[in-house]
């Protein structure tokens, strides 16, 4: 052992660049999942978003459509991309503005609140009709005289509409407080809220559980708020309980339009993947949450592709850091963890000859370094033995 250790200290500059190309071939090859993953990803292409713009103009959702005309421009595109955007925006703007003048169903949707619509079929000036009323006290008092006409004649009665047409009427004198039930009513009669959600809220309201009512009612608001009042009624179709809604209108707040643009994308598969981020954020482990969410974003720009990789679950190899980043994020709070993260992406392309090439180095040192082991081991005795023994050779 003695003798090794020996051996080893004369060959020290073979065991350093041993030692180096050993570690430099670990820090590739342990990477290999991530980095497949890495490739796959970044070979899908990203969607142009235009034709989606178009077709939520051309239905007359343009809250939906100018929200995702900003979040594609927040991105940074090329200038004749921006300027297609741009264009889209006046357009977009342009029909908004002649569908303000479009009274009828306005005021229809102000009389009725959409009873007896479909509950996919309500058109949108209808809708707004009815949210607008349903700022005011007439609106709710109007959805309470149709659901006791409804229960009078023999029909089925919408226990939810009758809770928050309620709640609406107690949070008549805070009208910020009362734009949130409208959006609820809005997602209940355009058939956008599960039936999980709509059966708590309705149990709330009957058993006075105002904290429930209140907290489902403030993340349809923020949610609103942070894409538009269209966008938040058929996101709401996502949440199966309030957590869900809760969790939903937390990503939203934190990413702003491109997050609901996100969501609008990737759908249910989004809203898994984002559960999945606050399970993290719960275990601690928020930078891999972080990770998440920015994957959420960009799988939104893949489209189709980006939803399906999202529902494979294959964002999980990604968002786990590499042994040597965790190590350097627990001992060292600066940017040096990311600047190695960035450092390994860029090896991506590379990796196909760079392994063999560190592999190769790796053998060559360790020859070298067993030569040079057994060369020093083939004479024993003292140094001077030794010594005697290499210049009689010579």
């Amino acid at each position: 052992m003695i003798r090794l250790l020996r051996g080893c200290w004369r060959a020290r500059w073979n065991v350093l660049r041993l030692l180096i190309a050993a570690f430099l071939l670990w820090c590739v090859t342990i990477d290999t999942g991530a980095r497949l993953a890495r490739l796959q990803f970044a070979a899908m292409p990203e969607v142009d978003p235009i034709p989606e713009i178009a077709r939520l103009r051309n239905a007359g959702r343009f809250g939906e459509s100018l929200m995702l005309i900003d979040a594609a421009i927040d991105t940074q595109p090329p200038a004749v991309q921006r300027d297609r955007l741009i264009a889209e925006r006046e357009k977009t703007t342009r029909e908004q503005e002649s569908w303000l003048r479009r009274l009828r169903d306005v005021g229809i949707g102000a009389a009725t609140g959409g009873a007896g619509s479909e509950p996919g079929a309500m058109s949108l000036e209808m809708l707004v009709g009815a949210i607008a009323t349903d700022m005011l006290i007439v609106g709710d008092i109007r959805d309470l005289v149709i659901q006791s006409a409804r229960f009078v004649a023999g029909d089925d009665v919408d226990p939810l509409i009758v809770a928050l047409s309620g709640v609406g009427l107690a949070t008549t004198l805070a009208p910020a407080a009362d734009w949130a039930p409208a959006v609820l009513k809005a997602a209940r009669r355009m058939g956008a809220m599960s039936a999980s959600l709509a059966e708590t809220i309705t149990k709330a309201a009957k058993s006075g559980s105002t904290a429930t009512i209140t907290r489902v009612c403030e993340d349809a608001g923020a949610l609103a708020k942070s894409s538009s009042p269209g966008a938040a009624a058929r996101l709401i179709r996502l949440a199966d309980t309030p957590e869900d809604l809760a969790r939903l209108s937390r990503f939203v707040a934190r990413e702003g339009k491109a997050g609901a643009a996100a969501l609008h994308a990737t759908q249910e598969a989004g809203a898994a993947a984002i559960k999945h981020a606050d399970e993290l954020r719960t275990l601690g482990r928020l930078d891999e949450a972080a990770s998440l969410d920015a994957l959420v974003i960009k799988a939104a720009a893949k489209g189709e592709r980006g939803r399906s990789w999202l529902r494979a679950g294959a964002y999980r190899t990604l968002i786990k850091p590499h042994p040597i980043v965790g190590l350097i994020k627990s001992v060292y709070k600066g940017h040096a963890a990311a600047v190695v993260q960035q450092l390994l992406e860029r090896l991506d392309p590379r990796a196909w000859w760079l392994i063999p090439l560190l592999a190769a180095w790796t053998l060559v040192e360790t020859g070298l370094l067993l030569r040079r082991l057994v060369t020093s081991g083939a004479h024993p005795g003292n140094p001077d033995q030794v010594r005697a023994t290499r210049l009689h050779a010579a």
